[in-house]
């Protein structure tokens, strides 16, 4: 039976104050990698259900490997594919797109490159494999696939080592790459600094980060177009989380599976060492849950520190949530979170999945909190599979209760991620109760999904909240005066999402607006876990 889950409610993904991880999600499943004690070093999410991941040699014989796995039931089963036969070759990291595609860097580990490394492409869910482009291939310095990532099917970017001239080697493609362009004008490189690592690298919207053997890392905003680099603190960083542009986490990993971590909440101009007070941050891998304000989940595998944390408060600090099994910590070798209630991570010839959709299944009417507009209420929902044009129907969506019914204006399917719908509400009463349900969405092969109802309890304004906003329409700039009790402005688009972000508010703030397409925009502002939100007409 299909689910549907109200993923994120009121122009950000957010959920209530009481809402946490716990460790009675962890869910394993076996992988038949063909041989034993295969471990996941790489894992990408490409949505609840389709997740690539790669293998490498867990036996300690330290063979390289070129093995593909992929599920499309949130790993319930699984099918592996080797991408190119041969000894030596291994795999730098994996990037899912689709159910059907998927990129690697495939390198190999004596000769570093040779006519047969590269990036790698798979259309059709891993059959086959096909190299594109020559970049990253032969034996000249630096040419070493370490990694790859791609934004959608066409923009994506890849990286070796350090050139003859001391330079890193980074590419971008615009045509899902068929044709690459070398980066240019990229700084010279710290003394010693020789190169990145494999799978030492994190992508999120336009945003990408990787990490190099002198601890600094190179951050770009643009999808791999321009570059600038951060000096973190590290001596060697073999590690790197982004949650977007700001807030970046790096880490090296000891030998007793301890990470020196340090967070930046500013592109990388100033770095803060984490320090947790409570529970560890592991050091195997560390990753973002996407449309929370700054969780992050930690995942170690070393035998003296194995087990899962989480954080609330970007990275300060961390809750432990460790899959045990007869009382003993499992390890936990790489991970990837796609939402808060769906993650993976990595385990020796197995996968555990982190699922808290389940009691989705057993409770039909959920809960849910709802931050009030003045004007309209825009709600994100996440359905677990890619929607087809019924969701844009605004018939399917129904606010209800004994007194009077909201009014849906508009439904919008993403067009980045074709399982995000975003609607538009209106005539909504701030501190009543609504039965909200959803029904006769289809996804795109023309099943139904499975009708549901939630209990929505519509939030009231913060009387604290104080400014003055104007003008609106707006072409240019808009002017915010007079503020009073707020910490932080976010700027979103009509699917949610974050356009603009404004921290340390002083009493006036100037938002430009002149770069952003014309349409309906929030202006969302925050203290003390509250929320008034402003619509502007951007002409």
């Amino acid at each position: 039976m299909k689910k549907l889950l109200l993923a994120v409610v009121a122009l950000v993904f957010a959920f209530s104050a009481n809402a946490q991880l716990v460790t009675d999600y962890w869910m394993p499943y076996t992988i038949d990698w063909g041989q034993e004690s295969v471990g996941i070093s790489t894992i990408s999410a490409v949505d609840h259900n389709i997740v690539w991941v790669t293998g490498y040699d867990g036996s300690g014989g330290g063979a390289y490997m070129t093995k593909v796995g992929k599920t499309t039931d949130g790993g319930q089963s699984w099918s592996v594919s080797t991408v190119l036969a041969g000894t030596g070759y291994g795999l730098g990291n994996i990037w899912g797109v689709s159910e059907d595609i998927a990129y690697v860097a495939l390198f190999h580990a004596t000769l570093g490159g040779d006519n047969n490394t590269g990036i790698y492409r798979t259309l059709d869910g891993g059959a086959t494999w096909e190299k594109v482009g020559t970049v990253l291939q032969g034996a000249a310095p630096g040419v070493f696939a370490n990694n790859v990532v791609m934004f959608d099917e066409l923009n994506g970017m890849c990286h070796g080592d350090v050139d003859a001239s001391n330079k890193f080697i980074i590419f971008y493609t615009n045509d899902g790459g068929a044709n690459w362009t070398q980066v240019s004008g990229l700084p010279t490189v710290a003394t010693g600094e020789t190169g990145g690592y494999t799978s030492v690298i994190d992508a999120i919207g336009t945003t990408v980060v990787f990490g190099t053997n002198k601890g600094n890392v190179y951050i770009s905003d643009d999808m791999g177009v321009t570059w600038t680099t951060s000096v973190v603190g590290l001596s060697d960083c073999n590690g790197v989380a982004v949650r977007d542009a700001d807030n970046i986490i790096a880490w090296e990993t000891g030998t007793d599976g301890v990470p020196t971590a340090y967070v930046t909440e500013d592109g990388g101009a100033s770095w803060e060492e984490i320090v947790p007070s409570t529970s560890s941050m592991y050091g195997a891998g560390t990753t973002y849950i996407p449309g929370t304000d700054g969780w992050w989940v930690s995942v170690g595998a070393n035998q003296a520190l194995s087990g899962a944390s989480y954080s609330e408060d970007n990275g300060a600090d961390w809750n432990d949530i460790t899959y045990m099994v007869d009382g003993n910590a499992i390890q936990m070798t790489e991970v990837d979170f796609y939402a808060v209630n769906r993650g993976f991570t990595g385990n020796f010839d197995a996968i555990i999945v982190y699922d808290a959709t389940v009691d989705d299944v057993t409770a039909p009417v959920a809960d849910a909190e709802v931050i009030y507009s003045d004007d309209l209420t825009m709600f994100v929902i996440s359905f677990n599979e890619a929607v087809n044009e019924t969701a844009k129907d605004v018939a399917n969506y129904v606010f209800e209760n004994a007194s009077k019914a909201g009014t849906v204006l508009e439904a919008m399917i993403s067009p980045t991620d074709p399982s995000m719908v975003g609607i538009l509400v209106e005539g909504l009463t701030a501190g009543s109760n609504y039965v909200f349900t959803v029904s006769n969405v289809e996804d795109l092969a023309g099943n139904a999904m499975t009708a549901t109802a939630y209990n929505i309890g519509t939030g009231i304004d913060n009387p604290s909240f104080e400014y003055s906003m104007y003008p609106n329409p707006v072409v240019d700039n808009l002017m915010i005066n007079n503020i009073s009790n707020v910490e932080r402005i976010v700027v979103t688009n009509m699917l949610g999402q974050e356009v603009a972000t404004y921290n340390n508010i002083n009493q006036n703030v100037q938002i430009e607006m002149s770069n952003l397409e014309s349409g309906i925009y929030f202006i969302n502002f925050f203290s003390n876990n509250s929320v008034a939100t402003e619509k502007v007409v951007k002409q």
